[in-house]
């Protein structure tokens, strides 16, 4: 079972952590749908799975949707990236978008027919954060 973990203590890697919640999910599906477990029993078990990443950040699985939420000091966030590499592609993401953005700015002042292909590309990229 896992227990909630203090930050900086010794614990399994981030990533098994995460493994082991999610390989664990569909068994609690299944013990909540044939009855061989009760709703609160369920969601004791989910409570007991809360933990956090070597980074301090606390982690749970949505029972419903499979998706992760993160506690950020008042509200659990979903959020589609796990682990504790997520802030870091999030900040990549954002300096990739600067980097496009720059560059496009000065294809503009030189190229102006590939305004619109760039455009597009950003657009893209975006939807894909």
């Amino acid at each position: 079972m896992n227990q909630p973990i203090a930050p900086g203590a010794s614990t399994p890697t981030d990533s098994s952590l995460f493994r082991q919640v999610e390989n664990e999910l569909p068994a609690l599906r299944a013990h909540l749908k044939a009855g061989s477990m009760t709703p609160e029993q369920v969601k004791a078990r989910l409570l007991q799975q809360i933990f956090c990443d070597s980074h301090g950040t606390t982690w749970a699985i949505g029972f419903q949707t499979g998706k992760w939420y993160y506690y950020n000091g008042s509200v659990w966030v979903a959020t589609s990236r796990k682990g504790p590499g997520w802030k870091r592609s999030a900040l990549s993401g954002v300096l990739i978008l600067v980097v496009l953005l720059f560059v496009a700015a000065v294809l503009i002042l030189f190229s102006p027919p590939l305004v619109e292909l760039i455009l597009n590309f950003i657009g893209e990229l975006l939807s894909s954060l």
